[in-house]
């Protein structure tokens, strides 16, 4: 009976992992990223250059919880980590492992298998779309994620490439604001007699739906950013899910940025960067896969208005629908 009951839960595991890494695919799940294809690098395009011990230690300390026990998948945890960052010799030791990634463009593969656990959204839940996954990552990959991360925000932010109508994962910028500036907008059109209309768009499993060839592509020739490093970063990419001592099998994410990641938000901020761009007639305000779409018009021809919003809607939804992104009818 007990052994029975442990079999239940570990099938129940293996159920819940199959479909995180299926559910996206109309049919059979297939790889979106060209594992053939060599990456792209030369002195133009951006490359994460060497880093010192003392961007390790400063990238380590700006993590969250940076000294909890609990185990990743790699079975080290981040207070054994932080303990050893103090050790002169350590320290130098994983900034040239860090150094040794970048520079060869690879991730050792123990860093690329992430463990999911399966929280409830709802009392009693059953159904694997009930539960909500949390993906923990390597927490050496996640020093890389962040000291690259520090880097390319740096050349984002010197170029002023991330749009204005952006408000997620930026310095400076939150819900709060992007509320403020919808809010504002709306009073100081109200207040001149204009009419506003608000249109909403939530993205159906935005972050597991990216395409991770065109992402790459879109990172090269919209911002100059290298597959390098990035290409093996998205190279089989593995998973199981976890309940207790128990780990289902393990299966490989063949789209999406990683979950619970440090890149994750911004790559996928960078992927609709030009969103905004397209509208003719109104103003698109995003807080990552959240996007919100304003249209400003007279009281005295809503048709025409009318006509406005239809009219950057169809652009929208071609958009997403050049990007491979589904919008949630529901």
């Amino acid at each position: 009976m007990y052994e029975t009951r442990w079999v239940t839960i570990w099938k129940n595991c293996v159920w819940k992992n199959r479909y995180y890494c299926s559910v996206i695919f109309d049919s059979t799940p297939f790889d979106t990223l060209d594992v053939h294809k060599c990456t792209t690098i030369n002195e133009n395009l951006f490359t994460v250059q060497p880093v010192s011990p003392n961007d390790v230690f400063k990238a380590w300390k700006s993590l969250n919880n940076n000294c909890l026990k609990s185990l990743d998948p790699t079975n080290t945890s981040k207070f054994t980590i932080s303990t050893m960052l103090k050790i002169p010799s350590a320290l130098q030791a994983i900034t040239k492992l860090c150094n040794l990634s970048f520079t060869t463009g690879t991730i050792p593969k123990p860093l690329k298998l992430s463990r999911v656990v399966a929280i409830p959204k709802v009392s009693n839940a059953a159904n694997p779309d009930q539960f909500r996954p949390i993906s923990i990552t390597p927490n050496l990959l996640l020093l890389m994620e962040r000291l690259y991360s520090n880097k390319l925000e740096s050349y984002l932010n010197q170029n002023s490439f991330i749009c204005p109508e952006q408000f997620g994962f930026r310095k400076h910028h939150s819900t709060e604001h992007m509320v403020m500036a919808l809010t504002d907008t709306i009073r100081l059109s109200l207040d001149k007699g204009f009419v506003c209309a608000l249109v909403s768009i939530d993205l159906k499993k935005a972050f597991d739906s990216v395409h991770r060839e065109n992402l790459l592509e879109c990172l090269l020739s919209d911002y100059l950013i290298s597959d390098h490093w990035l290409r093996d970063y998205f190279k089989e990419r593995l998973q199981q899910v976890g309940l207790g001592e128990l780990l289902s099998d393990i299966y490989q994410i063949f789209a999406g940025v990683p979950q619970r990641s440090i890149l994750g938000p911004r790559l996928f901020s960078l992927y609709i960067n030009k969103l905004s761009s397209i509208l003719k007639h109104g103003r698109a305000l995003l807080y990552a896969d959240d996007c919100y779409f304003l249209f400003v018009g007279s009281a005295d021809n809503i048709t025409q208005l009318r006509i406005n919003i239809e009219e950057d809607m169809c652009a929208v939804a071609n958009f997403f629908k050049e990007k491979l992104l589904k919008i949630h009818h529901d």
